[in-house]
């Protein structure tokens, strides 16, 4: 079946899907806090002027989100870590788990998604002789299982194609 692609205000969520529709998967990349701003709107998310305000809205989409979530599905999120003013790591990462979790999801599983360096190590060099901080090459992603995680074969049984991920070698070399 094809995906329903809706455009508006993620804040206004339960406005824009279809009335009592119920949904097998929520896949989503949000905003990374301030990490890219992309309107200055004051119900743009990444344009807040605190991280706690960002995290009270962005609380408020996923809980529209996962209630309308069936019962023994998973919800999906990549993310990364952004900083704060002081550069300090903002814990975007342990919010999301905190979130979902008080949002009665189980922090199921999670993978690393690695991401091509392209300028990142020139970059990095720089950054890192004037902040002692490293370059991320990498971002998080986090699923979550609405229902008893215990569920999850009886839901999505063994009958499925597991293969080996080919190496690609050290690109250094």
């Amino acid at each position: 079946k094809a995906p329903l692609w809706l455009c508006g205000d993620s804040a206004r969520l339960l406005e824009h899907l279809p009335a009592g529709a119920m949904y097998d998967f929520v896949w989503t990349s949000p905003p990374y806090y301030d990490l890219e701003v992309y309107s200055r709107s004051d119900k743009d998310g990444s344009a807040f002027e605190s991280y706690p305000k960002f995290m009270e809205w962005y609380r408020g989409i996923f809980a529209q989100a996962v209630s309308r979530l069936n019962e023994n599905r998973f919800l999906g999120v990549k993310i990364a870590d952004v900083r704060d003013g002081r550069g300090a790591y903002c814990n975007f990462l342990g919010d999301n788990i905190a979130c979902f979790r008080d949002l009665g999801l189980h922090f199921y599983n999670e993978a690393v998604l690695y991401t091509p360096l392209g300028s990142l190590p020139m970059r990095t060099s720089r950054q890192f002789r004037a902040t002692r901080k490293m370059g991320r090459a990498h971002q998080n992603v986090l699923f979550f299982w609405k229902g008893d995680p215990r569920a999850v074969c009886e839901h999505f049984p063994a009958d499925i194609e597991v293969g080996e991920v080919e190496d690609p070698g050290d690109p250094a070399a």
